[in-house]
């Protein structure tokens, strides 16, 4: 009885295998976290799981604010909740160094917000400076720079006067996208003096400032891309994009 051979043509080229890449997020917060590095700042990281204390109270944020409310806030008991900001790092860090510090931290924060600019959760890089000798130019300088040296062109950059309760004063840079709008992308000012005293660190000898730069937002400016929400669709069309 004959056997049936299966040949095999050795002369076929090879099937390709899809090489996967980094996210363009990913991506982002590598880039911020080297830029940043090279102005003396530490990388930390920390739990997405944070204490009122830390998330609220110890940055200045008053009782009755409206972040603290149950339809802002992803809150797992009456203790604990999704944190809101990285800027919670500040209080961390500085529980384990003391000044002078510089201090980046890049992650996951949670809001109960979902539009075009908004997702209920987003990537936030928190970096602050306490030093004696700080200013405000300083920061505006280090973060119009960054974000030249980000975007790799020339680019629109508007700042406007805001307010946060954890810096005094506050500003809001915002960017000019293709399409003609005004994207706020990052949100920074002087280190509220309370800050300082609640970490005991003394406001008369030294002064902060601090920054939080929303990785989403430049990174859908830069790509041009009109809707937030696509970079979490998991859509491999959209992602292939990127290699």
């Amino acid at each position: 009885m004959l056997k049936k051979i299966n040949a095999v043509d050795v002369t076929l080229p090879g099937r390709r295998t899809d090489i996967g890449s980094i996210h363009p997020i990913t991506q982002s917060i590598q880039e911020i976290g080297e830029y940043f590095s090279k102005l003396n700042f530490f990388l930390m990281e920390g739990p997405e799981i944070e204490n009122d204390s830390n998330n609220f109270d110890f940055l200045n944020i008053p009782k009755d604010h409206p972040d603290r409310n149950k339809r802002s806030t992803f809150w797992l008991n009456q203790k604990y909740l999704l944190r809101t900001q990285v800027s919670c790092m500040q209080i961390r860090s500085m529980r384990c160094r003391r000044p002078p510090i510089r201090m980046i931290s890049s992650g996951k924060v949670y809001r109960k917000d979902y539009d075009c600019n908004h997702t209920p959760m987003f990537h936030q890089t928190d970096g602050f400076i306490i030093e004696k000798t700080v200013s405000f130019i300083y920061l505006r300088d280090i973060l119009i720079e960054f974000l030249k040296n980000f975007f790799k062109k020339d680019i629109h950059i508007k700042l406007r006067s805001s307010y946060f309760p954890f810096t005094e004063p506050s500003i809001e840079i915002d960017v000019l996208d293709t399409m003609g709008n005004w994207i706020e992308v990052i949100g920074c000012g002087m280190m509220h003096p309370k800050i300082l005293n609640n970490i005991n660190v003394n406001s008369k000898e030294y002064s902060g400032l601090a920054f939080g730069i929303g990785v989403d937002r430049i990174t859908m400016v830069r790509h041009e891309i009109p809707d937030l929400r696509i970079f979490f669709e998991n859509d491999l069309r959209f992602l292939k994009q990127f290699r």
